[in-house]
């Protein structure tokens, strides 16, 4: 079975027009397990030419007086079957809006609205000196210890490697594969991607390593050339 693609398209394109030209590589894919998270404001211009989109973060809040937030409800009301939560560029971003506390409410909010949520745990530049270990102890074990028999994914993208051109190495990913898998310990129906420049000229060293079961994609989702060939992939 093909590993699952989702596609991090960030803060792009810039236009409507834009998009239509991204849009158009993907409409030409068979390939089915694959998902697309497009800002916002393009989720129901993305919709008509994906079956599976996301959302790339989602409030904590159902609804109310939170300026800027987009609630999962508004999100699923728009097509979206996924959300991004707590991505490293968020962590960094917004410190105070991922917290466990805040994260567990987030995957609290999309699981109400039917929403697959994609948890992203790795390093970030504040504990970049730490063991990778506990990182992903620290950042992961409070929030599943909260859910039972839920479906969710766990993307595994240490910082330093996210636009890079270098991926994690093999060993660093296995192990960061067996330390999620430990904390889970099958009370939660987990999958693990791998994300942090995967490029099409390592997906298929990287899909060989054991409990990968897709990816998280950021930058090549932008490039036709990389994006058409991680699709025939």
């Amino acid at each position: 079975m093909s590993k699952i693609l989702m596609f991090n398209w960030k803060m792009n394109p810039n236009s409507y027009n834009d998009t239509e030209k991204l849009l158009s590589i993907y409409k030409k894919t068979s390939r089915k397990n694959i998902v697309i998270f497009p800002p916002s404001v393009f989720l129901q211009q993305a919709k008509e030419s994906c079956d599976q989109i996301g959302i790339q973060n989602i409030s904590s809040y159902d609804s109310g007086a939170y300026t800027s937030q987009i609630s999962a409800k508004m999100a699923a009301s728009c097509g979206a079957k996924y959300c991004i939560i707590a991505h490293s560029e968020c962590r960094e971003t917004f410190r105070d809006s991922n917290t466990s506390s805040t994260i567990i409410k987030k995957i609290e909010e999309a699981y109400k609205n039917n929403l697959i949520p994609v948890l992203c745990i790795g390093y970030t530049s504040s504990n970049i000196d730490q063991s990778d270990d506990n990182v992903i102890i620290e950042q992961l074990k409070p929030v599943l210890d909260n859910f039972t028999n839920k479906q969710i994914y766990i993307a595994y993208e240490p910082i330093w490697a996210i636009g890079s051109g270098k991926p994690a190495g093999i060993d660093d990913i296995e192990n960061a594969v067996k330390i999620i898998k430990q904390i889970n310990n099958d009370r939660n129906k987990v999958s693990v991607l791998y994300g942090g420049s995967v490029k099409s000229d390592n997906i298929e060293e990287l899909s060989k390593i054991n409990g990968i079961e897709g990816f998280l994609i950021g930058g090549a989702s932008l490039i036709e050339k990389e994006l058409t060939s991680l699709l025939q992939n």
